[in-house]
């Protein structure tokens, strides 16, 4: 058995207490840094999504002020104002891998950039690796004017690489 003078005592006595204290204190600290952390990447996260979704709207609505004149001169039908249209809109591009494309509504590519691979053909019953019938939800997403869709498709001259893109319908 270990013999302590009682200033050894005391002295032990002070400092356990404090160590105790300071273990406590950078246990708290640690839990309160990496809440604080967790807290600070998702608003983040969140601040770079809706700048994504405001820059992709600018474009559209470029592309869209492009057309417009087109559209409003046609009458419905003119396949010869659209194939204009189409001309002007295929060539776009944002960023050093964004690019437009249209699909009809019923799933059919009509353009998806400069690349020709899959126009005339329908995307109806596509799926994206989740399962979802992302091609429909264009449609939908189209129709009810909420403009913004999340999905999963190949990269462009990767198709075995799926990537998470933004789309927005109009």
């Amino acid at each position: 058995m270990i013999r302590l003078s009682i200033r050894q005592k005391l002295l032990g006595l002070g400092i356990a207490p404090a160590l105790v204290f300071a273990v406590v204190l950078t246990s708290v600290a640690g839990i309160v840094l990496e809440r604080s952390a967790d807290t600070e990447l998702s608003d983040a996260r969140a601040r770079l999504i809706d700048r994504s979704r405001a820059t992709l709207k600018n474009y559209v609505d470029i592309a869209l002020s492009t057309v417009q004149p087109i559209y409003d001169a046609s009458a419905p039908g003119d396949v010869a104002a659209r194939d204009q249209a189409l001309a002007l809109l295929k060539p776009m591009k944002y960023g050093a891998e964004g690019y437009f494309f249209g699909y009809d509504s019923k799933g059919v590519r009509v353009f998806r950039g400069t690349n020709a691979a899959g126009v005339g053909q329908s995307f109806w019953d596509s799926r994206d690796p989740d399962g979802t019938y992302h091609y429909r939800t264009f449609v939908e997403v189209a129709k009810n004017n909420s403009h913004f869709i999340d999905y999963f498709a190949p990269k462009p001259g990767q198709d075995d690489v799926q990537v998470s893109k933004l789309g927005y319908t109009a």
